[in-house]
This record gives C-alpha cells, sequence and structure tokens, in this order.
C-alpha cells in the first residue's frame, strides 16, 4: 500500500506551481485548485494557534492508508 501522508512542503509547490499556470493561462481550474488546496492547509493542516503542520498523517484505525484507498466495490457503487 502506498504512504498516503499530505506533506506541507508538497502542497505549497502546487500551489506556487498553480498559480503560476492560472497567471499565465486564466483558466478558472487552475484558480479552483488553488483555492481548494489553500482552504484544505487552513483547514486540515493550520493548528488554532495559526502554526502550520508539517505533514498530516495517513493512519486511520491504526490502518495506513484507510481513507484514501478505494475498494473495487466503492467504487463501483460511486460509477454505478
Amino acid at each position: 500500500v502506498p504512504h498516503f501522508e499530505k506533506m506541507m512542503y508538497d502542497n505549497a509547490q502546487l500551489v506556487e506551481l498553480y498559480s503560476d499556470a492560472y497567471a499565465a493561462t486564466q483558466d478558472p481550474a487552475y484558480k479552483r485548485v488553488v483555492d481548494e488546496t489553500l482552504a484544505f492547509v487552513k483547514r486540515e493542516m493550520t493548528s488554532p494557534d495559526g502554526a502550520f503542520y508539517s505533514a498530516l498523517d495517513a493512519d486511520s484505525n491504526h490502518k495506513e492508508g484507510e481513507f484514501y484507498v478505494w475498494t473495487a466495490d466503492e467504487i463501483a457503487k460511486v460509477l454505478g
């Protein structure tokens, strides 16, 4: 199972990349990615006192990536 830890530096690099892409193209999809990524960082990777967490561990219920991996049945249910 891949390790699904969310790293602050990855999110920061994605925001920089998509910001540059939006500045160059004005494609609203790029702006949406920036907005959603920053909202995620604020919601999930920022402490109540305003400090940033360096990572968000992927272990859930003592299982690696439980909330990031879909079973075949879950995929079929969503896709129909």
